[in-house]
């Protein structure tokens, strides 16, 4: 009964927090690995792991207030031909890149047509050399957020409004944002807020879904023992099926090609080409 309960309080939670958009995943699980192919060395390599939750509260009764928890953990295991010892003090080619986040956001209804959420997002973002076992510190060290407003066009069709803020190693980042909750009928969604991500849904069945998504990555790292950082920008193109063998669990496996893609420090570019990449993503998911 606490468990049934505990569900329905996050289900209504959601759908004043989403509405038009088809789902809330509670937990993400994900891990993408990006190889920079040559036939003759193969020693450039990204593997990326994250992993977040979203928990949304209400404030009120009628659940026009909302209070949203969207704690993350992400990893960028780099491997390259090229030498980081101005910034990493014993490493040659290989480091890692820690990022722990605690994302609070308050989500208020204005009136029938307008809606704003405001985000403020603390994050420590740390990085290591040769992937030896120091513990990442828990202090923030780095302070961003963002404000975005939806309006309701029509039932069908949402449009939103916002700016992005971030204080990153090397430069103060500020982006406009534009985003769509679109239905288009009953079988195709196209939703997403850019430049973060952007995503078009096609419904086979209630298990099986595929499409097509557009994601923009892009942050900075700070060094361990040095004053130095590296900034990672991979935007990624790809398509992706969506298997639910559980009614709330989803498996989605995804494979596309970067854009643009580029690692870079405050002394130097580490070469790292644009190539194929391939995510296997868990999710406990809420569909309205």
């Amino acid at each position: 009964m606490r468990k049934s309960l505990f569900l329905i309080v996050f289900i209504l939670s959601a759908h004043v927090y989403l509405k038009a958009q088809p789902y809330l995943d509670l937990l993400n699980v994900q891990n993408t690995v990006g190889p920079n192919f040559n036939f003759f060395n193969n020693t450039n390599r990204l593997v990326h792991c994250n992993t977040s939750l979203n928990l949304p509260i209400k404030l009120n009764k009628e659940g026009s207030k909302l209070l949203l928890f969207s704690p993350f953990f992400e990893k960028w295991e780099v491997n390259t031909i090229s030498n980081t010892n101005n910034i990493f003090k014993s490493a040659a080619s290989r480091f890692q890149l820690n990022s722990f986040g605690m994302p609070i956001g308050y989500l208020t209804k204005l009136n029938t047509k307008w809606k704003l959420i405001t985000v403020f997002v603390p994050r420590t973002s740390l990085g290591k050399d040769n992937l030896d076992n120091t513990i990442p510190s828990l202090k923030f060290n780095q302070f961003g957020g963002y404000a975005l407003s939806t309006y309701e066009y029509k039932k069908t069709m949402k449009f939103k409004f916002g700016l992005y803020f971030n204080k990153e190693y090397g430069r103060k980042l500020i982006l406009p944002l534009a985003g769509i909750d679109w239905k288009i009928n009953e079988k195709n969604l196209l939703f997403g807020v850019l430049p973060d991500k952007i995503i078009y849904e096609h419904k086979v069945s209630k298990a099986f879904y595929y499409g097509v998504i557009f994601e923009s990555l892009s942050s900075s790292y700070k060094s361990y023992d040095t004053n130095h950082f590296v900034r990672v920008d991979d935007n990624r193109l790809g398509a992706y099926t969506d298997l639910y063998p559980l009614k709330h669990f989803v498996i989605r496996v995804e494979v596309g090609h970067t854009i643009l893609r580029r690692i870079k420090t405050d002394l130097m570019e580490i070469p790292i080409q644009d190539g194929f990449y391939c995510k296997i993503q868990a999710n406990f998911r809420i569909r309205f």
